[in-house]
């Protein structure tokens, strides 16, 4: 039996009642892998924190790549991509979502310099794929959430590492993954005419790209307003929408 129908036969139950249940996993396993890796982190020297940075910049990169070739539409990724970041510089988004980070920091005490920049670069690498997509369209259709605690568990290994680099704001991406999946999944009904693959695929395709610039923001070879890019997702689905 695949591992996934053995978890629906053996933990069903326990998602089924809530609607958001998947998404609520996916937070709680960020949440529990912040912890792991804040613990560790404590204890690690500087420059083996540093060279975690590195790596996980590296691997941010490689991990966008290969979401960047989901779809074959290059047309449609171009000009998704800098039209979303046309858009979103003249709406200034990165900015809005630092304030909000920078808000979260003030409101909840925290002293960690780092926490807003943890906040929007592990939220965005977690909101970005194509298994926060689908999964959460998934379990809003009735089905057992298997990609959403797939997700989950690479999210949790993911904020392990990501917590001992940028600290204790990427507990709170948790937030964002939550309203983000939560949010497809209560209109997943609705969603499952309108989002086919290739809709999916255009938005992972420039999902991707804004990981690649995370990356490259995480390595310092570039600073980029990676915020700003955020309307280039929405517009690669209208544009597979209504050009066919």
């Amino acid at each position: 039996m695949h591992w996934s129908g053995f978890a629906a036969e053996r933990f069903g139950n326990v998602f089924t009642g809530l609607p958001i249940a998947g998404s609520l996993f996916n937070a709680g396993m960020i949440v529990l892998g912040t912890m792991i890796g804040l613990s560790i982190g404590d204890r690690l020297p500087k420059r083996v924190t540093d060279s975690l940075m590195s790596s996980i910049g590296v691997f941010v990169i490689y991990l966008g790549l290969g979401m960047a070739n989901t779809s074959t539409a290059l047309l449609t990724t171009l000009f998704a991509f800098v039209g979303g970041t046309a858009i979103g510089e003249i709406l200034n988004i990165h900015t809005s979502l630092e304030r909000l980070g920078e808000w979260m920091k003030t409101r909840l005490r925290m002293k960690d310099a780092r926490f807003g920049e943890a906040f929007i670069t592990v939220s965005l690498i977690f909101c970005t794929g194509s298994l926060a997509i689908l999964g959460s369209i998934e379990e809003g259709l009735g089905h057992f959430p298997a990609m959403l605690i797939t997700k989950s568990l690479i999210d949790g290994a993911s904020s392990m590492v990501f917590a001992i680099s940028l600290g204790v704001g990427t507990a709170f991406a948790a937030l964002s993954v939550l309203v983000y999946q939560g949010s497809i999944t209560l209109v997943a009904s609705a969603a499952e005419s309108i989002v086919q693959q290739p809709t999916v695929d255009a938005m992972t395709s420039v999902g991707g790209l804004m990981v690649v610039c995370i990356g490259l923001d995480l390595l310092g070879v570039a600073k980029i307003r990676t915020g700003n890019q955020l309307p280039g997702i929405v517009l690669a689905a209208l544009i597979t929408l209504f050009v066919r």
